[in-house]
């Protein structure tokens, strides 16, 4: 399996990986189909699947979601179900003030970094992205372990009742470590 990251909003200002650059790469590897798993999140708008499909279908290749639209609805709203209980909870709403910081200066960082297809879909990148979501294990365990885990496994389970090894999977940026550490073959 190949992964390829989304970058979200970051796709239109970024050197020579917009969406077109990223769907040219998997065309370039030898794929022709493409399987879509962008979870929605502060970087990667709702719809952002949406030109995603748009894009490789004008390159020639099929898209397949791995998650119905119900399935991101889901997601969606087990986010901001914990996101909303900030309200409730002080200790909570200071925690996810620091993670909003240590996001904005990670993407601040990565984006100037990233250039092209190999630096988007890098180890250092990989690396970053680890390290963040270590934090967010320690910081929001609930949010990191029974949400955002949770559906990577959801997404796990999906790809490992794909015969075919050899497919292109689109995932968020943020993800791609976890599924090069946990899947790749």
């Amino acid at each position: 399996m190949n992964f390829y990251s989304s970058i979200g909003k970051f796709h239109e200002s970024t050197g020579k990986y917009e969406i077109s650059d990223m769907v040219s790469v998997i065309k370039e590897d030898g794929h022709d189909s493409v399987y879509i798993s962008v979870m929605p999140g502060l970087w990667e708008e709702h719809d952002s699947t949406d030109e995603i499909r748009k894009q490789a279908s004008a390159a020639g290749l099929e898209s397949i979601d791995l998650f119905l639209p119900a399935e991101m609805d889901k997601y969606l709203n087990e986010k901001s179900f914990l996101l909303k209980s900030e309200n409730s909870d002080p200790d909570l709403k200071v925690k996810i003030k620091l993670l909003e910081m240590v996001d904005a200066t990670i993407y601040s960082y990565m984006k100037g970094f990233w250039k092209d297809p190999s630096s988007v879909n890098s180890e250092l990148t990989d690396s970053v992205f680890r390290a963040k979501h270590l934090l967010m294990s320690a910081v929001v365990p609930s949010f990191e372990l029974g949400v955002w885990k949770m559906w990577h496994n959801k997404m796990k389970e999906k790809l490992l009742k794909i015969e075919d090894n050899n497919i292109a999977v689109i995932v968020n940026v943020e993800s791609r470590y976890w599924f090069m550490d946990n899947l790749h073959s």
